[in-house]
């Protein structure tokens, strides 16, 4: 909030131009010139309320922004494409992560559980089709779910499944593909999904998930940037704005994680960095 708060008490006679903001952000002019009026309004207050944020103000509408993506095609398009290229740019989670000794290894067909990894939110497939690829003799299925089917769902094929479901809805899948039946899948996957949320709804979805997973044995990954508590990279610092201004949402430091974690009864087992600056996997289960 510094950053607004300075743009507005010494700007001086010049001014800073939304194109300039917006290029330093990486972030759309209109959104980011609403910023220091906006944040000078709520004393520099981080948003809470998805609906009430800059974002609402520079596209003159009520609407959250995944709602107003949903009446707009072409943007909603050009949307779904970006995130797609960034993801093909960014290191995947299954090149460093130990997959295979912190998931695939406990995985256990009894009881009805046959489904390995549900990619919750996951847009086209396109992580759950890499998990695919580095592991294709792993045992269990893999359930890639979203809001709607995309056009072009890419993971969804041989041994992936689609399942249209909000991550605001409760979790229907326990351990099969059908509602209520087995005791918990082994892994509830998460990329780049609670940045876009504050700690309110983000709390949501985690209650929806706890309810479908097996203490002992169901794990929650969550694939996204974790930041250090001070001293960020400043790519990161960018984006954080850009959520912050759009969702309400925010990039989280492993002791933002902790707490939120842990108040929707989970634990967390561990931290992991990737190479890089890329996202980190928080690694949680259920206590007791």
């Amino acid at each position: 909030m510094d950053l607004f708060r300075i743009i507005i008490d010494y700007r001086g006679a010049e001014g800073v131009s939304a194109d300039k903001l917006a290029e330093l952000s990486k972030g759309d002019k209109r959104l980011i010139a609403q910023g220091p009026s906006y944040y000078k309004s709520t004393h520099y207050t981080c948003p809470t309320d998805y609906k009430n944020t800059p974002f609402q103000r520079a596209f003159n509408t009520d609407l959250g922004f995944y709602e107003y993506l949903s009446t707009q095609p072409d943007a909603s398009r050009n949307f779904h494409t970006y995130m797609s290229a960034l993801q093909e740019r960014s290191p995947q989670w299954v090149d460093w992560f130990p997959v295979q000794e912190r998931i695939i290894d406990g995985f256990d067909p009894a009881n009805g559980n046959d489904v390995l990894l549900i990619d919750i939110g996951g847009g086209k497939g396109h992580y759950v089709k890499a998990f695919r690829e580095k592991f294709p003799h792993a045992p269990g299925r893999l359930v890639l779910q979203e809001l709607h089917r995309p056009d072009e769902a890419e993971g969804v094929g041989e041994g992936i499944d689609f399942v249209e479901c909000s991550f605001f809805d409760v979790q229907p899948i326990k351990g099969s593909l059908m509602l209520t039946v087995g005791e918990g899948a082994r892994a509830y996957y998460f990329h780049f999904v609670f940045t876009d949320w504050g700690d309110e709804k983000a709390l949501e979805i985690l209650n929806n998930t706890v309810q479908a997973m097996k203490p002992g044995y169901s794990k929650l990954i969550i694939n996204d940037v974790i930041l250090p508590n001070r001293g960020c990279h400043w790519q990161h610092a960018a984006l954080d704005i850009i959520m912050m201004s759009t969702f309400s949402g925010f990039h989280r430091s492993e002791d933002d994680f902790k707490r939120l974690l842990g108040q929707a009864g989970l634990e967390i087992e561990k931290f992991w960095y990737p190479p890089g600056i890329g996202d980190g996997v928080v690694e949680a289960v259920m206590k007791g």
